[in-house]
């Protein structure tokens, strides 16, 4: 179980992501980034080097009990909407198996963007 809940509420207040969507996707970006070799022999490398981490609905229910999710339908709605924000990429494998891509927009919850120099 992920025994905590980071929420940068500053990045998030406006994005249409609720205080739900913004706990799985901190669960989502810990997972991903994980360095256990049970989560690293689940991953997938594609055609252009990325790696997409399989994580399965249940495990999402199953470590977030302060979500009190307990349908899959209901974390595949929310995964979709985590996805149409923009901080994951999402694709299916054999067997219909949930694979998630952190994009480049998850470095907003943890860093300030630089402003470019022009």
């Amino acid at each position: 179980m992920k025994y905590n809940i980071n929420i940068n509420q500053l990045a998030l207040a406006g994005s249409k992501l609720d205080l739900m969507d913004c706990a799985i996707l901190d669960y989502l970006v810990v997972y991903c980034n994980s360095k256990s070799p049970a989560i690293d022999h689940n991953r997938l490398i594609d055609k252009y080097g990325l790696i997409w981490t399989w994580i399965s609905y249940q495990s999402i229910i199953d470590n977030n009990p302060l979500l009190r999710i307990k349908a899959k339908s209901v974390i595949s709605e929310r995964i979709n909407r985590i996805a149409r924000s923009g901080f994951i990429k999402i694709r299916f494998g054999n067997g219909r198996k949930l694979y998630i891509l952190l994009t480049e927009k998850v470095d907003s919850l943890f860093f300030k963007s630089p402003k470019r120099v022009r």
